[in-house]
């Protein structure tokens, strides 16, 4: 339970830290305009910068000024390795990370115990450090009055937090005294030592991140050039010449001073000293414009978003009322056959209305011209998009469309880009020429199980439009599913999947041509697709495979390498002990596993097995890791296989050229090698056995199998 909550809070934390990068650069840009004006303006600017990076209300405001960078906000939110089930893939709060279900990848659970680790050892370390630093201060110390103490300091001092304490160095001159008392006093006044502490706080949540470092060092600077300003408007305006030199005579005594929290030194003397030169009183101009900005800042930071959602009628997904979820199903033409409620890509509130221009209702069928539409939460239409000529763009004869009186949209971000998806669909009517032609490719028979034959497309849900993104989809379903849920394979973001009678098939998203597009996949490469677009195939990551023998030698290395699928491609082989190893010829293929042979007396150190999945069957090889050298290679296919049967079984069975199989070795007895099967052959034939090999004369007997077809099974 503990840990949910860190993924949680680490999860709010990262959403912050892109903020503090994006928001920096803007500071920056700030800080330049705003060089003229009062410095105490400056401050508040750092200020509101802090509270914006840890202050997650309002989470979205930094970039709403341009939607695609809303959405590329949470498209970078959604692939951290934390996902919140049932929020449409939007971080509308801080609450709906903590009220939702979550789910956290192995990556991502380790780098929220690091960030926790790094804050844990940030906060110790700068507690010996400040210990330490009080203590060196308050060495010899020698109270002057009140407050005032004179101690072994090169700049004057000030320490504590609920009581503040003033150091002065023990060398100071008289005339020096009042200045320096002077800007303390302003240091306590503006509470430096409060918001430096509050400003520390939040560094130590924003750690990992130089940016913020940086951003709370120039925060500090300003500080202390406001406390400047403020001591002088105290002292009086012809004061600012004396209170320049008195800080140049402290910066000729100035020395590294350790980082500290609670314990303020006066640093960047000579900086501040030259400022005072050429100090003059502020008018009341630079003091509107720095209200002004702060104002601007402040708006951006936490009203923009709100504001938009109100300037374009939206409003974050509510509950809303039982009565209120569906539509009043049409009884005339231009009423509303379904509606629900989605969202904008920058998250706002949308509705979508499939909605009868013309025709009837008969039978619990809606049968006519449709368009679908969509609104903004207060009713105003935004796009409005006509359906029936797109179907007959696939291929449908008749120009009236169907949709069930019981109809329900289920709309999603199928393919993980952040925006919303529907997927609508028609039955087929097959006497179009066209689709004639889809049948016969697609479903081949007339026989579909009582199943619905449709086509399908994919509409995307963009700010204020509907798109076509998919190429056609052809599909069996049951009657009824005009509006369908896709089959997410796997978790995969950007696929799903589609039944067809030959099983499935598959349509994958690209994000160049913003596209779905039909691709026929193995399972073999489902799962490789899978790797590759979940991050986890690292293409290049180099791993190294060893075999160690019973005294804990190692007698084998295969080094490996992952492509762009995330399987590991066999790089080279070394048989040996190490310092004595050879390299063996490289094998073609993934590796899978590396064992001890099982012999006939048991399993010992001399025959190593090498396991990979060769470019026709999952396969082996086997070393002589005495001799140094390949005892035997299973061949890569089923060529051997067929060689058997077509001994031992004649024509009966048969197997096509590529055909999937599987060998492994299951003992040696002397040279002869006990090998196991599994393989398809034609006719839809699976068969499953062993048969042994005579390295001395390379024959094959002893053939064992059974077979297994969808409807019998034979010995």
């Amino acid at each position: 339970m503990l840990l949910n909550q860190l993924y949680r809070i680490f999860y709010v934390i990262f959403a912050m830290e892109l903020v503090a990068v994006a928001l920096f650069p803007v500071m920056l840009v700030l800080r330049f305009l705003m060089r003229n004006i009062p410095k105490k303006y400056m401050v508040w600017v750092w200020r509101l910068y802090f509270l914006r990076i840890i202050c997650p209300l309002s989470i979205s405001s930094t970039f709403s000024i341009v939607p695609a960078w809303n959405r590329i906000y949470h498209q970078i939110l959604a692939a951290l390795g934390l996902t919140i089930q049932g929020n449409f893939g939007f971080l509308t709060g801080w609450h709906t990370v903590f009220e939702a279900e979550i789910e956290t990848t192995f990556s991502y659970r380790i780098c929220a115990c690091v960030w926790l680790a790094g804050v844990v050892v940030l906060m110790g370390t700068t507690w010996i450090c400040q210990s330490r630093m009080r203590r060196e201060v308050r060495k010899d110390a020698v109270r002057l009055e009140g407050r005032i103490y004179q101690a072994a300091v090169q700049t004057p001092v000030m320490a504590g937090i609920f009581r503040c304490r003033y150091y002065l160095p023990k060398q100071t001159q008289a005339k020096q005294l009042r200045h320096l008392l002077a800007h303390l006093e302003a240091q306590r006044k503006r509470k430096s030592h409060w918001w430096r502490l509050a400003g520390f706080a939040i560094l130590l949540l924003h750690w990992f991140d130089p940016v913020v470092w940086f951003a709370y060092a120039l925060a500090k600077k300003e500080e202390e050039m406001a406390c400047d300003d403020l001591t002088v408007q105290c002292l009086g305006e012809k004061e600012s010449l004396l209170y320049a030199q008195s800080l140049l005579n402290m910066a000729k005594e100035t020395a590294v001073i350790p980082y500290t929290v609670s314990t303020i030194f006066e640093q960047d003397l000579e900086n501040r000293s030259a400022r005072m030169l050429y100090y003059r009183p502020y008018i009341r101009r630079q003091h509107i414009s720095g209200v002004l900005i702060l104002l601007l800042l402040l708006f951006w930071s936490f009203g923009l978003r709100p504001l938009q959602i109100a300037w374009n009628g939206g409003t974050w997904v509510q509950e809303r009322p039982a009565d209120a979820e569906g539509p009043q199903r049409p009884e005339n033409v231009g009423d509303v056959v379904e509606q629900c409620v989605t969202l904008s890509p920058s998250g706002l509130e949308l509705v979508l209305r499939l909605v009868m221009t013309s025709g009837e209702c008969t039978n619990g069928t809606y049968r006519g011209q449709f368009a679908l539409e969509l609104q903004n939460s207060i009713g105003d239409t935004l796009m409005k998009l006509p359906l029936n000529k797109l179907w007959e763009e696939q291929g449908l004869s008749s120009d009236l469309m169907r949709f069930p009186q019981d109809l329900t949209f289920q709309t999603g971000d199928y393919n993980g880009d952040g925006a919303q998806e529907l997927l609508l669909g028609q039955q087929i009517d097959w006497s179009g020429e066209q689709t004639k032609t889809v049948k016969d490719a697609l479903f081949q028979t007339e026989d579909t199980s009582g199943e619905t034959e449709y086509i399908y497309l994919m509409f995307h849900i963009g700010e204020k439009d509907l798109t076509v993104v998919s190429d056609s989809i052809y599909a069996l379903g049951d009657k009824g599913q005009e509006a369908a849920v896709p089959l997410i394979e796997q978790d995969i973001k950007d696929l799903f999947a589609v039944q067809v009678p030959q099983g499935k098939n598959y349509y994958v998203w690209d994000a160049d041509k913003q596209r779905y597009s039909l691709q026929k996949m193995t399972q073999e490469q489902l799962n490789q697709h899978k790797a590759a677009s979940s991050g986890s195939a690292e293409a290049g990551h180099q791993e190294t495979k060893t075999l160690i023998d019973s005294a804990g030698k190692v007698q084998m290395t295969v080094e490996t390498k992952s492509d762009t699928t995330g399987s590991l491609a066999i790089q080279s082989i070394q048989v040996g002990k190490e310092g004595q190893q050879v390299e063996m010829e490289k094998v073609d293929g993934y590796y899978c596993d590396l064992i001890w042979a099982t012999e006939e007396k048991g399993t010992s150190d001399r025959y190593a097995v090498l396991i990979y999945n060769g470019t026709k069957a999952q396969t082996f090889i086997i070393y002589d890791v005495q001799q140094k050298k390949v005892y035997y290679q299973q061949e890569d296919g089923n060529g051997m296989l067929a060689k058997v049967f077509k001994q031992y079984n004649g024509s009966e069975i048969s197997f096509a050229e590529g055909g999937v199989v599987i060998y492994s070795l299951l003992s040696i007895e002397e040279d002869v090698l006990n090998i196991n099967f599994a393989a398809n052959a034609d006719n839809g034939i699976t068969v499953r056995g062993s048969y042994k090999y005579h390295l001395a004369d390379k024959g094959m007997t002893d053939l064992s199998f059974s077979q297994t077809t969808d409807q019998t099974d034979a010995n």
